[in-house]
């Protein structure tokens, strides 16, 4: 399965209702591109669509999906990294 935009809007939606298709789908290929499939295996959907919705939170815009007092920590990146844990056991976690 594939990541597509309407697939993270379906997740996602709600945050990022302003953000255009164009953006969001350019997140989704960054993601894709820093997430090994072999790795992350069944997960790798679910960690493409967290780690692509911290990507957009940590825009400028995004401002309201960032946690209090650290401008680089979005809910989103701390979902990323509760999966990662998940699909690598915990051992072969890589920081983004």
């Amino acid at each position: 399965m594939s990541v597509s935009v309407s697939s993270f809007r379906a997740r996602h939606g709600s945050t990022f209702t302003a953000t255009s298709d164009d953006l969001i789908q350019e997140c989704l290929d960054e993601a894709a591109a820093l997430i090994n499939a072999t790795t992350w295996g069944t997960f790798r959907d679910i960690g493409i669509k967290c780690l692509a919705a911290h990507l957009l939170a940590v825009e400028p815009f995004g401002e309201p999906a960032r946690l209090v007092g650290d401008l680089n920590s979005t809910i989103y990146g701390r979902e990323f990294k509760r999966y990662q844990k998940i699909a690598t056991f915990g051992f072969r976690n890589a920081s983004f």
